[in-house]
């Protein structure tokens, strides 16, 4: 069932494909087998997922110009169910993994809904950054392992890096007047050009895809319209580049530039997704603040955006 559900999961990354007949499966299951911990928090997680795409999550910029949550996400009817399930799980369970993953996704929608007391509560017992799985991992080992763990520590350290930054930038009004926006954005894309020098990116083809579309709108802005579909270009050249990538029939592609050769790419983790090409012009332009609806309609009445547009649905079977 969970499996089942899974397989469905693919499709529903931020929309309502499969969402229905995930959480018919999921809660089915816990009737035949209640109180199953793997079934609860993939229902949990489900749940959320549907309350992203069927109802959204609403922020805006108060008074003193800090981005806040609004607390008529309060009312997200999925949100509430999801986050009953992963309090229980919380409560009662012994398996770390199920423990970590749902204290995190726990944290997200307490936040989202504006009860961030209860997850300042959570959040100051977890670990510190610099002990974390990854890092523990490759203090723990040494040699050819250890150049392993550490290559996949740098790499989903950079990751983090570039969201939190993202998030960062997004927090205050004030960062998008003048260049910080696209010197911050610009900078983030480098960071991964300087440990990944032959453009050999992997998995991390997506992150860097998402931030040349949130690069294009600012680009567009502040004036730089040329420059804008130039970004718009290179998002879909690095999606194209993970379709690629996820298609291959390789089993354990490694890395190949200079400081992180021979580590792998974890391909378990990403591995038969569904195209990320096609779905890049609806993910435009993937973070929503400030407010895009200005910038995102005087693009699309260029002619150059439908161009754009109509390579990102092209074939992909032949990429």
């Amino acid at each position: 069932m969970i499996g089942e559900a899974a397989a469905l999961a693919k499709f529903d990354n931020g929309v309502d494909v499969n969402i229905e007949k995930r959480l018919t499966i999921l809660r089915n299951g816990l009737v035949e087998f209640p109180k199953n911990e793997r079934l609860m928090y993939e229902l949990a997680a489900t749940l959320s997922n549907a309350g992203w795409a069927r109802i959204g999550g609403l922020t805006e910029y108060d008074s003193e110009g800090f981005l806040v949550n609004s607390v008529q996400n309060r009312d997200n009817e999925y949100w509430q169910e999801a986050i009953k399930l992963y309090e229980a799980l919380i409560s009662d369970t012994k398996n770390s993994k199920i423990l970590s993953d749902s204290t995190f996704d726990l944290i997200l929608l307490y936040s989202n809904m504006g009860l961030s007391e209860k997850g300042l509560a959570l959040a100051k017992n977890a670990a510190p950054l610099y002990r974390s799985r990854e890092m523990l991992l490759g203090y723990a080992t040494d040699g050819a392992e250890r150049h392993e763990y550490l290559g996949r520590a740098l790499l989903r350290l950079v990751d983090t890096v570039a969201e939190t930054a993202i998030q960062l930038l997004m927090s205050k009004k004030s960062n998008f007047n003048g260049s910080l926006a696209l010197k911050t954005v610009s900078g983030l894309i480098s960071i991964f050009e300087i440990f990944i020098d032959d453009g050999n990116f992997g998995p991390y083809h997506r992150r860097i895809s998402d931030l040349y579309l949130y690069l294009s709108e600012h680009l567009w802005r502040a004036g730089h319209h040329d420059e804008a579909f130039e970004a718009l270009n290179k998002a879909l050249e690095h999606s194209e580049a993970l379709d690629r990538l996820s298609a291959s029939l390789e089993d354990d592609p490694k890395y190949t530039s200079r400081l992180l050769k021979g580590v792998s790419m974890e391909k378990e983790l990403w591995s038969d997704l569904p195209s990320y090409t096609l779905r890049l012009s609806e993910d435009f332009p993937m973070w929503m603040k400030p407010d895009s609806g200005e910038v995102e309609s005087e693009m699309k009445a260029d002619p150059r955006w439908e161009k754009w547009a109509e390579k990102c649905r092209g074939d992909r079977r032949n990429i």
